[in-house]
């Protein structure tokens, strides 16, 4: 993908992709969309208590990425909706990654 035209809520490096995603805990079904101001938005079934939503966010992005879940971290907003998301990937890899999230808009 190129750097001109990559989403405000993805930044590629060598080694990893971060997201800045938005989480709506609490309901009826994990879903991955953007929003209506083009922000990257994940809605999860589990509850924001006792780091459920967390727990559940990297292991529904794990999922759909098809990436291990040690290769995803949470690197900001552990107790807000506002969430900073490091997926540790190889470049040569970052593309398949790109593809799935670029098929949401």
């Amino acid at each position: 993908m190129n750097l001109m035209s990559q989403p405000l809520w993805l930044k590629c490096t060598s080694e990893e992709l971060t997201l800045q995603v938005k989480v709506k805990p609490g309901a009826k079904q994990n879903k991955l969309f953007l929003n209506t101001t083009g922000r990257l938005q994940i809605s999860l079934q589990a509850s924001p208590q006792e780091g459920k939503a967390n727990k559940m966010l990297i292991a529904y992005l794990s999922q759909l990425l098809r990436v291990p879940q040690k290769q995803i971290s949470l690197l900001h907003g552990a107790t807000s909706r506002n969430k900073l998301i490091r997926i540790k990937i190889a470049a040569k890899e970052q593309d398949r990654l790109i593809q799935i999230l670029s098929a949401i808009s």
